[in-house]
């Protein structure tokens, strides 16, 4: 059995589903009901997390994870685990405000990272176009009320914008909207994820072949990351939440799941039959 000594990144999803039908997001095809992990449930999977240290927990992945009714106290739990992650990060669409949760979620002082994701040229139409049902009014009321709290309850809290935009004019409307609220904005390209509603005239088919999630041929990348559903599942990757399924830690430790026969199998499946399988197949996740 391999022994977890170090995850560079540990994603668990606290809520599954989302509201919003992001046209880049599997969400928006699968349309997945929303739902909620309890709190016991988070502390036993918590505690079968057998690594000696973790580097970023992000308490997301194809969620919203501010739709929990009870992100303090997850994240209080998080805090008593021996290892206690370095950065603990959550992710939202910033369409959500509670104003007595946010003020809790602060005062943990567990958060280190809050982030919010973007599409577009800076514009509320296209904002609404890419990302709806959501409301570019709700963002911005988001970002501004968050921005003043931090200052008030959390000043180490880091808040980042991160937004699909590549062109550089746009890049700069962005900045100027949201830097004065103390945001800052990081941009890249859009990832094209399978099931997606941008990806599904794409007639791409991967070639046999493992992704950078289930590569282990190199010592640094062995078990550096690993993803969680909100029922305790592991699964293969953040780039949709069905694409494989490995065990579940709410009855095993990381490290045997990460060991087992079912995580070496889709591994054989990459290198092998990877163009039958519904989600891998068309994934452009390919390492040479």
């Amino acid at each position: 059995m391999y022994k977890v000594k170090k995850l560079n990144r540990l994603g668990f999803d606290i809520v599954s589903g989302c509201p919003l039908r992001c046209i880049g997001c599997p969400n928006s095809v699968i349309k997945p009901k929303i739902k909620y992990i309890t709190m016991d449930d988070f502390c036993v999977c918590l505690s079968n997390v057998d690594a000696e240290h973790i580097d970023l927990l992000r308490l997301f992945n194809f969620g919203e994870p501010l739709l929990h009714s009870d992100v303090p106290g997850l994240l209080k739990q998080v805090k008593k685990q021996k290892w206690n992650p370095r950065r603990v990060e959550i992710s939202t669409s910033g369409q959500y405000f509670d104003n007595k949760q946010m003020l809790e979620i602060l005062r943990t002082k567990a958060l280190t990272i809050l982030a919010v994701s973007c599409d577009g040229n800076a514009s509320p139409e296209e904002y609404e176009k890419l990302r709806p049902p959501a409301r570019w009014e709700k963002l911005i009321e988001f970002v501004r009320k968050v921005g003043e709290m931090k200052k008030r309850y959390s000043p180490q809290l880091v808040l980042i914008a991160r937004i699909i935009c590549t062109d550089l004019q746009n890049q700069k409307l962005w900045k100027m909207i949201l830097n004065p609220f103390g945001w800052k904005c990081q941009f890249r390209c859009r990832i094209p994820l399978p099931e997606s509603q941008d990806t599904l005239t794409n007639d791409f088919k991967a070639p046999n072949a493992l992704c950078s999630f289930l590569n282990d041929r190199h010592p640094k990348i062995m078990f550096h990351k690993a993803y969680v559903s909100y029922d305790g599942t592991v699964i293969s990757c953040c780039r949709h939440p069905k694409a494989g399924e490995f065990g579940n830690l709410k009855f095993e430790k990381l490290s045997s799941i990460l060991s087992s026969d079912k995580r070496k199998k889709v591994k054989h499946d990459l290198q092998t039959r990877r163009a039958d399988m519904r989600i891998c197949g068309k994934c452009e996740d390919v390492v040479a």
